[in-house]
């Protein structure tokens, strides 16, 4: 990766592109927003995760909403199974990111979030590596389902034509690697990594990274 863009005019990293539309979700619905994103291989976030589903806790007796009186916590993150780290390539040199969560029937009834963390490379100076961090608008989750379940990508579809998405797969696969342009950069379609198995040193093990196709 020799540096990362924004792409979109006045576009910042962590930006939500494409924010969740729906106020209210509930179990069996799925929740999803897309960033603009760092490349992933500039941090593989070994010792923490590339996206977060957080839920607001209200202080004791407070009893107020997402404004003061609480604080955000981690409810999910990229080693749950009920979470999807979807990567895409925008022209040469952008990233976008779609982060989906299927909400699970023990989710419990609250307020949520969607938080993307990553890392991008500094186009005049590509040895600096930056962080940043985006979160998408608050939702509900209740305890009976809406029954507004997206297919998963539809949004990100509508938005791009690229291929190379990044996903999970939930069981074990063989990987399949390819070159997806001429600058021989091998852009993979990846699962997203868990906080114990990450691609290191240029292997890739098998069942954490598959190609699509």
């Amino acid at each position: 990766v020799l540096h990362d863009s924004a792409g979109g005019a006045n576009w910042r990293f962590g930006q939500v592109v494409v924010d969740e539309e729906r106020q209210s979700l509930g179990p069996g619905d799925i929740a999803q927003a897309v960033f603009c994103a760092g490349h992933p291989k500039n941090d593989l976030r070994v010792q923490s995760t590339f996206l977060e589903i957080q839920r607001w806790r209200s202080f004791a007796g407070c009893g107020c909403g997402s404004g003061s009186g609480g604080v955000w916590v981690l409810h999910a993150d990229d080693s749950d199974p009920q979470t999807f780290f979807h990567w895409k390539r925008s022209g040469l040199s952008a990233s976008l990111v779609t982060i989906v969560w299927h909400i699970p029937p023990s989710t419990p009834p609250g307020r949520y979030r969607i938080k993307h963390n990553g890392h991008y490379k500094q186009h005049w100076n590509n040895d600096v590596v930056v962080a940043y961090c985006g979160v998408s608008r608050a939702f509900d989750v209740d305890e009976v389902a809406k029954g507004s379940t997206k297919p998963v990508g539809d949004t990100l579809a509508e938005t791009l034509q690229e291929t190379n998405v990044l996903y999970r797969v939930p069981e074990p696969t063989t990987v399949r690697m390819g070159h997806a342009d001429e600058k021989e950069e091998a852009e993979m379609d990846w699962t997203s990594p868990s906080l114990k198995r990450r691609m290191t040193g240029g292997r890739w093990p098998s069942g954490k990274w598959k190609q699509d196709g």
